[in-house]
This record gives structure tokens, sequence and C-alpha cells, in this order.
């Protein structure tokens, strides 16, 4: 996708479109930033729910060109942090030459920047917050449910737009590596597998 954007378009990250994760590890993964530090949203706000949002002139001039934001790894974003991300760049995205406003006047999410966002709900939830795979009724009122929640859950037009799922493993060409990753994934790990990751007698050949 990066590839795609800087030698078919040539865009340039952090200018027309910019690669973000919760964590510093994933964000280098992807030469990327991490959401708080490029959005400026206090890392101690979204964790308490307060109302801190950072500096909006800073943002803004970033969001300056923004085409396309990409989220790695969305499992760990919590509610209230994606609800927090929306409102800001929302809010900095100038109205004039942009697709801010729909021709109702109604606002756009991200305020018509595309967002695209990977993702697998199997893997580790927010380390606080809400997790956008929650129950969305059991979720209280405020940015978590409002913006980020409804996106996800709802079928209007401010919800997500389009799903891809991705099924053929790109990392790993060893067959009985991905088997053994899928067992554990559905949580039908074989006895015979079982035995041969814990060292104990197991007629596989290692």
């Amino acid at each position: 996708m990066r590839e795609l954007m800087e030698g078919g378009l040539g865009w340039v990250h952090g200018v027309q479109f910019v690669c973000l994760a919760f964590q510093n590890a994933m964000a280098a993964l992807v030469n990327g930033y991490t959401i708080h530090s490029w959005s400026g949203i206090p890392a101690r706000a979204t964790a308490e729910g307060g109302s801190g949002f950072g500096d909006s002139h800073v943002l803004s001039t970033k969001c300056q060109a923004l085409r396309v934001l990409i989220i790695d790894e969305l499992s760990m974003v919590s509610a209230e942090l994606f609800g927090a991300l929306e409102y800001v760049v929302k809010k900095v995205i100038r109205t004039r030459n942009t697709y801010k406003k729909r021709e109702d006047g109604s606002k756009r999410p991200f305020g018509g920047v595309n967002v695209l966002c990977c993702v697998d709900w199997w893997q580790l939830p927010p380390v606080g917050g809400t997790s956008l795979c929650s129950d969305p009724s059991d979720v209280s009122p405020g940015l978590a449910h409002v913006d980020a929640m409804s996106m996800l859950w709802d079928t209007d037009a401010d919800s997500i737009r389009r799903t891809w799922s991705l099924t053929e493993p790109m990392r790993c060409e060893d067959v009985w590596y991905n088997n053994f990753l899928q067992q554990c994934r559905f949580g039908s790990l074989t006895e015979e597998n079982y035995c041969f990751i814990h060292g104990f007698p197991t007629l596989s050949v290692p």
C-alpha cells in the first residue's frame, strides 16, 4: 500500500497520507507514527476518559494536504482513542476545497479524509479503555459511543463503507507452521502438535 502511494501516486508519507499505530513497536514496523505522537492527543486523557485533545494548530498543519489515514492493528486502539482521533482530525480539516461537508451540509467522519483500518479482532484488545468490538449497547455515551462505536456498528452514511477479509498468510511460507498457527487461533490445537511444541513424546519429525 505504501509503495503504491509513494511510487505510483508520488505521495509523501506525512503529507498526503500517514501510517499510524497504537504502540511504538507497531508504528516502527510500518515506518509510521503512534496515534498519540502524530495527533497530539495526550495519552493520559484517552486512558482516563479526559477531554484533552492536544494542539489543534500543529495538527492542522499536518492535515493540510492529507488524503488517506492508515491505522494498523486497530484491535489495540480503544474506542475512546479512536473517537478522539476522529474528533480532532475532523475539527482541523478546513471546509473549503475539501470533502469535509456533504452537499446537505453534514460533516463526514474524519473531515472527509479516507481512513483504512487494518485489524485482526482475534489479537490483543486495548490495554485500557473500551474495545471497539465490544457490545455497543454496553458502552457509555460520549466520544467512544457516538463517534467510534457507531462507525463500526451502525449502517448509516458515517459507518464503515467496505470491508476486505484477508485469508491468505503472507509472512510465512511454511505450510506446517501456518497450519499450527491456525490451530492456535481457532482453539483446535491437536494433541500431536501440543506435545511437539512442549517437548513431549510425539510422532512428528523435528
